[in-house]
């Protein structure tokens, strides 16, 4: 006998990024759900299988984040319906606010977060780590940047998150 047993895919599969009462999961969560909190300037429909990069979101009236969408359905769809692929946050559009991803509570330095996450510190222009996780064949990745013009090049300054 052999029995067969699909899994489907949880929000906890994927990195959740938390601050205040909100949260973002990139790779799972659709634009319906962002446009519970976030405005947009997204198109109403999008294309089979197109991803449309560069979307400007904002929390109330002001600059949030740019995200890119995916439509992973082999016909148009309405964009309520699109997957967040892609969040590049700068931290400083949203004030001093407590950061979490998934249960782990950001510190202002990347080395600290590197530690925490088990991530890569790599060191260029700026301090930066990265980490990630395989989800349905996919990459699921973060990286933590700190700003080359900042004095202490420690400072988590950008958040990146995708799946690809």
């Amino acid at each position: 006998m052999i029995i067969l047993c699909g899994c489907e895919l949880t929000r906890d599969s994927y990195y959740t990024f938390y601050f205040d009462d909100y949260s973002i999961c990139v790779g799972y969560d659709n634009m319906e759900y962002m446009r519970l909190v976030f405005t947009d300037n997204l198109v109403n429909t999008i294309k089979k299988n197109e991803t449309i990069k560069d979307v400007d979101v904002y929390f109330w009236n002001k600059y949030f984040s740019s995200i890119d969408v995916r439509n992973y359905y082999e016909r148009s769809i309405d964009s309520n319906n699109a997957i967040v692929s892609k969040m590049d946050l700068y931290l400083e559009n949203l004030g001093n606010r407590v950061y979490r991803i998934d249960d782990k509570v950001l510190s202002e330095s990347i080395d600290e977060n590197c530690k925490l996450f088990n991530g890569k510190l790599i060191q260029t222009n700026t301090k930066a780590c990265v980490f990630g996780k395989r989800v349905n064949s996919q990459n699921n990745v973060v990286i933590l940047y700190g700003d080359y013009l900042d004095l202490n090049q420690d400072r988590l300054h950008r958040i990146e998150i995708y799946v690809e």
